[in-house]
C-alpha cells in the first residue's frame, strides 16, 4: 500500500516531463528553420554559379587523323597459261608460287625439251613453216625476245627459218638441224602478262598435262578502286577521290592496318592498282578501309558540337576570347571530329565547344 507522499509526488513527476518535452519542441521550433533557410541559401547560392564554358584549343601540330572510307573493287579474272598439244613426260619444273615469268622465262621441261613463257597477241595454234604467211609476227616476237634475228618479208623467210633452227637446238629439240617449221609445243603463252603465280599444275615424273589445261594461274587483276566516305553527307563522302587528294597536304591509304604507300592521287594508275590488288581478298567486291590524312596548315579536327551550321552552305565556329564567329568550311569528319577548313586560322587559339550563335549570320 503506498504513502500519501508517494501519491503526491507521482503527479508532479508527471507535470515535469511534460513541461520538458514543451520546452524542447519550442527550442525546435525557433532553432530548426533557421539552420535549414541558411543551408538552403549555400546550396542555392552554389548551384547559382555560372558553369565554366567549355572551350577546345586549335592544335597546330595536330596534323595527322584517320577518315573511315568504302572501298568499291572492280576485278579482272586472274590471267591463265594453257597447256598446248603437249605428248611426254615432265621431267624439270622451273617456276613456282609468288614467281612473276617475264616474256621469255623457262617454266618446264618436258621430255627434256625446255618450254618458255611468252606473251603473244594471239596463241600459236599450227606450225609456222617457211612461206607461211600466219602467226609471222607472233614467231617473230619470239625469236626476238630469244636474241635471234628475223626477216621482214610478209611471209616467213629463209633468216626465220635458219633462227627456227637455233631456237630449237638451244631448247633441247632433237635433230634441230632439219626443222623447217616452229612448233607450237616448243612454248607456252598467254595474251597478257601474268603477273605473280599463284598456283602451279606441273608436277615432275607426271605426264604431261593435256591441251588447253591451264598449268599457270595468276592472281586476279584490280581493274579499278572507287573510295566513298561513310558519313552520309554526299558532298562529303564523294570527295575521297583523286580530285580530292588536292583538298590534304598528303594521303595515304591504310589497309587491314598496314600502311599502303599509296594516296587518294594515284589510286587509279595501273602500277598502284597492281601493289594494292595482293592486299584484298579477290572474291570480296566491298569493303572498309582506313585513309591517313595530313592536313594542311589551315585544316584543324574539332568537335562537332562547335560547329555551327556544319551541313549548311555557311559553316563557323564561335571563337572563345571575343566570343564572334569565325568562317569555316567542313571538309570530312573523323572519329575525333570534323575536319574543318579555316580562310585565316592564325588569329584564332580556342573556340567554344558549345557557341551561343545559332546561325552564322
Amino acid at each position: 500500500m503506498r504513502s500519501s507522499s508517494a501519491e503526491t509526488k507521482a503527479p508532479r513527476a508527471r507535470a515535469y516531463g511534460a513541461f520538458v518535452s514543451v520546452l524542447v519542441l519550442l527550442i525546435a521550433a525557433l532553432i530548426v528553420p533557421p539552420i535549414v533557410l541558411i543551408l538552403s541559401w549555400h546550396r542555392d547560392a552554389g548551384n547559382n554559379v555560372a558553369p565554366e564554358r567549355a572551350t577546345f584549343a586549335l592544335d597546330p601540330s595536330s596534323k595527322t587523323v584517320a577518315v573511315s572510307a568504302s572501298v568499291a573493287l572492280s576485278w579482272a579474272p586472274a590471267a591463265q597459261v594453257r597447256a598446248p598439244d603437249w605428248k611426254g613426260l615432265v621431267t624439270e619444273v622451273l617456276v613456282g608460287p609468288g614467281n612473276t615469268p617475264q616474256s621469255g622465262d623457262s617454266l618446264v621441261r618436258i621430255d627434256g625439251v625446255l618450254i618458255r613463257y611468252f606473251v603473244l597477241d594471239t596463241p600459236l595454234y599450227q606450225p609456222t613453216c617457211a612461206n607461211d604467211t600466219a602467226l609471222v609476227d607472233e614467231v617473230r616476237t619470239i625469236l626476238r625476245r630469244s636474241d635471234h634475228p628475223v626477216g621482214a618479208t610478209e611471209m616467213l623467210s629463209p633468216t626465220d627459218v635458219r633462227s627456227i633452227r637455233e631456237y630449237a637446238k638451244e631448247i633441247g629439240v632433237a635433230d634441230a638441224s632439219s626443222v623447217d617449221c616452229f612448233s607450237p609445243t616448243w612454248i607456252a603463252s598467254s595474251t597478257q602478262p601474268l603477273g605473280e603465280v599463284s598456283e602451279v599444275n606441273l608436277s615432275v615424273g607426271a605426264l604431261s598435262p593435256t591441251q588447253g589445261e591451264p598449268i599457270l594461274v595468276g592472281h586476279a587483276m584490280l581493274e579499278s578502286l572507287a573510295l566513298r566516305g561513310t558519313t552520309g553527307v554526299p558532298s562529303l563522302d564523294e570527295a575521297l577521290d583523286a580530285d580530292g587528294a588536292k583538298t590534304f597536304a598528303d594521303t595515304e591509304l591504310l589497309i587491314n592496318g598496314e600502311s599502303s604507300g599509296i594516296g587518294l592521287d594515284a589510286i587509279d594508275e595501273p602500277a598502284s592498282l597492281s601493289m594494292l590488288a595482293p592486299r584484298f581478298d579477290p572474291k570480296v567486291e566491298s569493303t572498309t578501309i582506313a585513309v591517313i590524312v595530313t592536313l594542311a596548315d589551315s585544316q584543324y579536327v574539332v568537335p562537332a558540337t562547335s560547329v555551327v551550321g556544319a551541313l549548311a552552305a555557311q559553316s563557323c565556329v564561335e571563337d572563345a576570347a571575343s566570343g564572334s564567329i569565325v568562317p569555316v568550311h567542313v571538309v570530312n569528319s573523323s572519329v575525333s571530329g570534323l575536319i574543318v577548313d579555316f580562310l585565316n586560322a592564325s588569329a584564332v587559339g580556342s573556340i567554344n565547344t558549345s557557341p551561343d550563335h545559332s546561325s552564322c549570320e
